[in-house]
């Protein structure tokens, strides 16, 4: 009968342990040719104004709800970035309390630079999306490449209405 309850004890620490961890993983990925990656990122458009495309990209970001860190029309790169809070004041308190050293996940960010080019007459757009995890002291917990098609088929979309807008001046 002891043994029975020391087990079951000794399993109730072990989930009760299990549950506190501190650090998220970082999401899978699948590898991707280098051929899969730019196909995946990248959109060809019947323009040959960059300022206006540079333009499109801006406001297809902020309607995603990134705010805009820098754009550079000589260079053709706008870079974004979008903080989602993930702090759990229970890991925050297990972490300082308990662990030497503890580290613990306070904010998600997922970043985007877009590049944006005349190739042949026509402009080229290319977007990386990225979604890193930071630690409270401000370091990378992970970083993963986003391979999602959806979500870049959503702000390519962005792009293009926007590019239709501006055209119509609308």
């Amino acid at each position: 009968m002891l043994r029975i309850f020391l087990t079951g004890l000794l399993m109730i620490t072990a989930l009760f342990l299990t549950g506190c961890e501190t650090v998220s993983k970082a999401p899978l990925t699948k590898e991707m040719s280098q051929i899969e990656t730019r196909q995946l990122q990248s959109r060809t458009y019947d323009s040959s104004d960059t300022i206006e495309a540079i333009k499109s990209v801006i406001a297809a970001l902020q309607d995603e709800g990134y705010l805009i860190d820098n754009a550079n029309e000589t260079l053709g790169v706008v870079t974004a970035s979008r903080e989602d809070g993930t702090e759990i004041e229970g890991a925050k308190v297990y972490a300082e309390s308990y662990t030497y050293n503890g580290s613990y996940e306070t904010v998600q960010r997922t970043i985007v630079s877009a590049s944006i080019s005349q190739v042949a007459g026509k402009l080229k757009v290319r977007v990386n999306i990225v979604r890193k995890a930071f630690n409270q002291n401000g370091g990378v917990i992970w970083s993963v490449p986003i391979q999602d098609a959806a979500q870049y088929q959503r702000l390519f979309s962005k792009v293009d209405k926007s590019l239709f807008l501006n055209r119509e001046e609308i």
